[in-house]
């Protein structure tokens, strides 16, 4: 069930206290709308809104945040969220309903734990209530990542702060992702601050150290980093405290440097690409275009995704070996021939010529009776749509006996399963400097398999010309011969 376009959790309303919005609003919209609160309701009663609207910039790219939802980023209770510490400063409100009823719950009763809320079985979400603020109030939303645009966080948070005539502050929510198993408040350095003079240093440093104290993380917590993100928590917190002195007038050193400290838009990049004349091409050093360049970049260029189906076109499905290494005892193909579309299931024997994949010899195209690898294709479905094939191969079944397999280094270790062949890198004498060194750490760290990043995926379609079996073939491929 498709639920983004359910129009009872697509609304949004306004009342005097703030703005309720509806769950699965997508987060541009979301941005969008923001956008036109603040102007509708002026700076100071949207800061919170501004805050969200801020971290909205930089969430993920534009096909995903047409289509992800604010519930989403508040119920998947991710530690690392960027729109939760800002939801959790700010005090909103969550409105659930199930059929037993509706529930209001507070932002800050939500989280439980890593990806755990307080919604019971049956409960969706309906909407979210972001109050306006008050004046005196001021709000921001930082974020440390490893780089500005579509970056998980390291360390995201939302603080907000309320001070009274005589900037005395009367209320404080100091709100953190990353530093914890969920979203958290630091509620001992919001109780540090409430009742201080916002402008006195000597609070904010007893601000900062029941933060720093607060917000401690182990050396082994996951995501590492732990000192730099313990010292993160306090470094937002004292920017914080800087620019809300400058929004709110009080005077101090940093709050004269800050300047609001704005971000500023990194603009789009621009570039100019001279070539040399046709005569010079040959001389290395000078720029000549690709010849599908052009193609390639006006999107001209068709690949086999983009040719029209044939007439009479058939797909192949794969069926993928479930072993790392084993005998084939048989392939069962009938429950898959059964499906009408299916055309043929083909197998080792059904391939003409050598079955070898190059001159090597090393792996056939389809093996004859040894699987050497998990995904090995053992067999073909041959089948009218492509959804069919796939479906059609899922139904083949192999029977295996499994054979010797060696499939961690810690096997390879305790079988005395080594390359022949040993490279040694080596720089000074080791055993000296170890001997040598005040503090030796000893201990193993295992890696296993990496997955590779694929930059294509490969496809290609087959056309018999008609005369004398030939065969034209596409394919999505760098080295055609």
């Amino acid at each position: 069930i498709y639920v983004n376009d359910i129009p009872e959790l697509r609304q949004i309303s306004e009342s005097s206290e703030g703005v309720t919005f509806g769950a699965n609003i997508t987060l541009a919209r979301f941005e969008r709308v923001l956008e036109d609160c603040g102007v509708k309701h002026g700076a100071q009663r949207t800061q919170s809104l501004a805050a969200l609207r801020e971290n909205l910039r930089y969430i993920a790219s534009n096909q995903i945040r047409n289509i992800a939802t604010v519930a989403g980023n508040i119920v998947t209770a991710s530690p690392i969220s960027d729109l939760n510490p800002v939801f959790l400063a700010a005090g909103a409100v969550l409105t659930l309903v199930s059929a037993s009823g509706e529930r209001r719950v507070p932002m800050s009763e939500f989280f439980l734990g890593h990806q755990r809320t307080a919604m019971q079985r049956g409960e969706v979400l309906v909407s979210v209530t972001v109050p306006f603020n008050a004046k005196g109030e001021v709000v921001r939303a930082f974020k440390q990542a490893k780089r500005k645009e579509d970056a998980i966080a390291i360390v995201t948070c939302g603080l907000r702060v309320r001070v009274d005539e005589s900037q005395r502050v009367v209320d404080a929510a100091f709100a953190y992702g990353g530093v914890a198993p969920t979203t958290v408040l630091a509620r001992a350095a919001a109780k540090a601050a409430v009742g201080t003079t916002w402008g006195d240093r000597a609070a904010l440093d007893r601000v900062l150290d029941a933060c720093q104290q607060e917000l401690q993380l182990d050396y082994a917590a996951p995501g590492g980093m732990a000192e730099y993100r313990t010292a993160l928590t306090t470094s937002f917190l004292f920017k914080f405290w800087a620019v809300s002195c400058s929004a709110l007038r009080i005077s101090c050193a940093e709050s004269l440097l800050t300047h609001e400290l704005g971000e500023e838009d990194r603009v789009v990049s621009k570039a100019r690409q001279e070539y040399a004349p046709v005569e010079d091409r040959a001389i290395v050093g000078k720029g000549v275009a690709h010849l599908a360049a052009l193609k390639q970049v006006t999107g001209e260029a068709r690949y086999v995704d983009d040719m029209p189906e044939l007439a009479g076109e058939l797909h192949v499905g794969l069926v993928l070996a479930t072993r790392v290494h084993a005998r084939i005892l048989g392939i069962d193909a009938e429950p898959a021939l059964a499906l009408p579309g299916v055309v043929r299931v083909l197998t080792a024997r059904d391939v003409p010529g050598d079955n070898h994949w190059n001159m090597f010899k090393e792996e056939e195209i389809l093996p004859t009776d040894t699987v050497q690898h998990y995904g090995q294709p053992l067999a073909l479905v041959i089948a009218t749509t492509r959804k069919l094939a796939r479906d059609a191969a899922r139904l083949v079944s192999v029977s295996y006996e499994d054979m010797p397999a060696v499939l961690s280094m810690r096997e390879a270790i305790a079988k005395s399963s080594f390359f022949n062949e040993v490279r040694h890198l080596g720089n000074g004498d080791v055993d000296a400097a170890l001997a040598a060194a005040d503090l030796v750490l000893e201990g193993e760290s295992y890696c296993g398999g990496q997955e590779h990043f694929y930059l294509e995926t490969m496809g290609a379609v087959a056309v018999p010309k008609g005369e004398d079996g030939e065969m034209e073939v596409f394919a999505t491929t760098q080295n055609p011969t």
